[in-house]
């Protein structure tokens, strides 16, 4: 059976045996993989310092004959070192490359969204506190699943809601203050915050587009959002991975504990 070679992020791994271990990566061609990496505790030869969460790595790989791949041996393409040096951005990055893992299929290309993570990693590890990159992958990755959020009309009304606040409506988007009273949902966006997460979705569709290019980077409009408006913007985006997944994630869990 012939060896598949791509690249891969390493999003989980856990222990086989004393030996080896089951590796979870996120492939550019193949999607989500659960490999069998025979001795990769002893074998610096095939797998390095390779294996670290979060690496960058070419991998080669036997494609599965029952649950899993075999990882056959990795090339280091990039480790991050930096993002494992602050908490906040370790925290940040578990928890995108867990939304992956929820998202993509096995054996579904993942298309423009790899080079996004690759992206995100890199942001996170010069950036740390930044709150845009994080949002923005976070919007993009609804959009690949299909579950993008109408950001700048009333989804009842139809109204055009930009320069307004606007309430919450799941799992479509938001609606306008005059129809609010027709939605469960009570959480309220001021029209900052609005704005700010429809322009964040306008980049985030950027690498969604039919020839994904370098996006540059965000730069919030007028001034940086207040701690309210954050805070607005991150329990929207909570409570539509919420809806759509069923589950809070573990590593979304973790970052409330630890107030990141």
């Amino acid at each position: 059976m012939r060896t598949v070679v791509d690249d891969a992020v390493v999003t989980l791994r856990r222990d086989f045996s004393e030996a080896d271990r089951v590796i979870e990566l996120l492939t550019c061609r193949h999607g989500k993989v659960s490999a069998f990496a025979a001795r990769a505790k002893s074998s610096h030869k095939r797998f390095g310092g390779g294996l670290e969460l979060g690496s960058w790595l070419k991998v080669w790989l036997r494609p599965k004959v029952s649950a899993l791949w075999r990882l056959e041996k990795v090339e280091l393409k990039e480790s991050f070192p930096q993002l494992r040096q602050s908490l906040e951005a370790t925290a940040k990055a578990m928890y995108a490359l867990e939304l992956c893992r929820e998202i993509c299929q096995e054996g579904e290309p993942m298309g423009a969204i790899f080079p996004s993570v690759m992206r995100l990693l890199k942001s996170l590890q010069q950036a740390p506190h930044a709150v845009a990159p994080l949002m923005k992958f976070e919007l993009a990755l609804l959009g690949y699943a299909g579950w993008s959020p109408q950001l700048h009309l009333c989804e009842r009304c139809h109204a055009e809601i930009l320069g307004q606040s606007a309430m919450v409506s799941l799992p479509k988007g938001v609606v306008c203050m005059s129809c609010s009273k027709h939605v469960e949902e009570q959480l309220v966006l001021s029209k900052e915050a609005l704005e700010t997460l429809w322009m964040l979705q306008r980049q985030a569709a950027v690498v969604l587009s039919a020839k994904p290019r370098e996006a540059l980077p965000f730069q919030f409009a007028k001034q940086f959002p207040s701690e309210a408006q954050i805070f607005q913007m991150r329990s929207f985006l909570d409570s539509f991975w919420f809806f759509h997944l069923g589950k809070k994630l573990k590593a979304r869990t973790f970052m409330e504990e630890m107030a990141l």
